[in-house]
């Protein structure tokens, strides 16, 4: 991935661009139907090494805005907020315990990205390449069905990743089809994000969206087990259809 992003980052910088007439807004809201799995494990010691399985189908909520403007040099900005939080069971290895241990698990992957882009490309088919910060503002809390014990971990961080977005349009239909793409490789953490969607926008500028999107998080963090500080790798993958309303005016 660090690969990947020297070899992108110089072609961004280097890619000649458009920019609108006049100032642009789109402000929308998502609702996520989304199943979450992944591990978390401590890195200096076997008892806590926990193993979560797909949990329930639940609902997250994403807002945004994007601002784009007349100004060649100055980026186009892109902001959201992701409130997504999941509840399931898995197992818990544990070395003083021969068997697994049933447990229960809350997730929270919160999150706010502020993304500066450029447009490469806006007719048909348009293109936008830029970076996110995502900051992470997460944790995970797991309790045993049958022991008083509830560890947790601090999943916050923050991620710079490259933004990717491409769209065509469907003429005379208001409809178009697209993906976009945030990833990125900070060495201790790292975040891949594939959103695929289908798109309509009204003569008004009221629209939805449909599509599916894949968040894939490896998060390095700490936890406290019986007082002392141990690190934690966290691996999480949250997946799931989605729909949109959004105005763009």
């Amino acid at each position: 991935m660090k690969r990947l992003l020297s070899l992108l980052l110089p072609v961004i910088a280097l890619t000649p661009t458009t920019h609108a007439d006049t100032l642009g807004f789109e402000v929308g809201a998502t609702s996520w139907n989304s199943f979450a799995e992944g591990s978390i494990a401590a890195a200096d010691t076997s008892i806590y090494n926990l193993q979560m399985e797909e949990t329930d189908l639940q609902t997250a909520t994403i807002i945004y805005g994007e601002l784009e403007h007349p100004i060649p040099a100055l980026p186009n900005i892109r902001l959201s907020y992701n409130d997504i939080s999941h509840t399931g069971e898995g197992s818990w290895d544990h070395e003083l315990v021969s068997e697994e241990l049933a447990i229960t698990s809350l997730i929270e992957l919160n999150h706010y990205d502020v993304t500066a882009y450029y447009e490469v490309l806006d007719n048909w088919i348009n293109l936008d390449l830029g970076l996110t910060a995502r900051i992470y503002d997460g944790t995970l809390t797991v309790n045993l069905v049958d022991y008083n014990v509830s560890p947790s971990a601090d999943l916050s961080t923050t991620l710079g990743l490259l933004f990717a977005r491409a769209r065509i349009d469907l003429p005379f239909t208001g409809l178009s089809i697209g993906g976009l793409i945030n990833a990125g490789d900070t060495g201790d953490d790292s975040g891949t994000d594939i959103d695929l969607f289908v798109r309509y926008e009204s003569p008004i500028g009221l629209g939805l969206c449909t599509g599916y999107r894949m968040l894939e998080t490896d998060i390095e963090s700490e936890t406290r087990i019986a007082g002392t500080k141990h690190p934690v790798f966290a691996q999480l993958d949250v997946k799931g259809p989605y729909l949109s309303a959004f105005f763009h005016f």
